[in-house]
């Protein structure tokens, strides 16, 4: 099984006995066989609060989004549906959210093979920066503050946001 990301393929490799992506991929990656298994349960399930999605849908548009997650990890397996159901919901375009998948071995631990983690401290997943004019403006890590809608409300908002594992 391969998929098409970017003109390269994008190969599940299996990893101390899970089948994981590594690497940039698209999210309709995750809708393939194994990850839909979890991916789309956990979309489905998911209803953003309707009150603060609609005074977020006014105010994302200038955001960029890049999403770390580890196809083998149970946090992620749980919070990336939501956050791409939230993401989607706000109707963000595609090309402004980015994502990747990071590894669970011993040599590419919480890593992309091209290293798009470097210098982010990225250390938990599933990990989202929100970036502005090129510049992060916030994260959340691992699980919401609060929830999803409303951490990002609180980014977005520029109110203060400290996330639940804060950078060292």
């Amino acid at each position: 099984m391969a998929f098409l990301s970017c003109n390269r393929p994008i190969q599940p490799l299996v990893v101390k006995g899970n089948t994981i992506l590594l690497g940039k991929i698209q999210a309709k990656h995750l809708e393939q066989p194994p990850f839909s298994d979890w991916y789309k349960k956990g979309y489905a399930a998911y209803q953003p609060d309707p009150v603060v999605k609609d005074s977020l849908a006014a105010l994302v548009k200038p955001y960029r989004f890049e999403l770390f997650l580890g196809t083998w990890c149970g946090d992620s397996k749980r919070e990336v549906p939501r956050i791409m159901r939230l993401l989607n919901d706000l109707q963000v375009k595609s090309s402004d959210i980015t994502i990747i998948t990071v590894g669970n071995s011993d040599t590419l631990y919480k890593q992309s093979p091209t290293h798009e983690e470097k210098g982010k401290s990225i250390y938990r997943v599933p990990h989202l920066n929100v970036y502005r004019q090129g510049k992060e403006v916030g994260r959340i890590t691992e699980t919401p503050v609060k929830s999803w809608e409303k951490d990002l409300l609180d980014i977005v908002s520029g109110k203060p946001y400290v996330p639940k594992y804060a950078v060292k």
